[in-house]
Parts: structure tokens; sequence; C-alpha cells
């Protein structure tokens, strides 16, 4: 994992466990943010791959 992807992953789990305490069912929140972070990390990946960003 790169620093970016960290990055990435570090944010998601910040906004996954504030979610988690406004919006009730926490398997709603983890869904949404399983759905939003993979493209996120994808992206994350090829851009520093190709040398970019």
């Amino acid at each position: 994992m790169n620093r970016r992807q960290a990055v990435v992953t570090a944010l998601t789990c910040i906004v996954a466990g504030v979610l988690s305490f406004i919006v009730d069912p926490w398997w709603l929140v983890l869904a949404v943010v399983v759905s939003v972070s993979l493209p996120l990390l994808t992206l994350a990946g090829r851009s520093e791959r190709t040398g970019r960003g």
C-alpha cells in the first residue's frame, strides 16, 4: 500500500466512525463506505503506478 492509499484509508476510517454515530444502521454506513473507498483506492494506486499526481 502506498502513501496515498494509506491516507485514503485513514480518512475513510474516520468518516466511517463519525457516520456510525450519526446513522443508526451501521451496516448501511459500512456498505456506503466500502462502495466509496474501493474506487478511491484503485484510483490512488493507478495514479501512483503511472507516476502522475
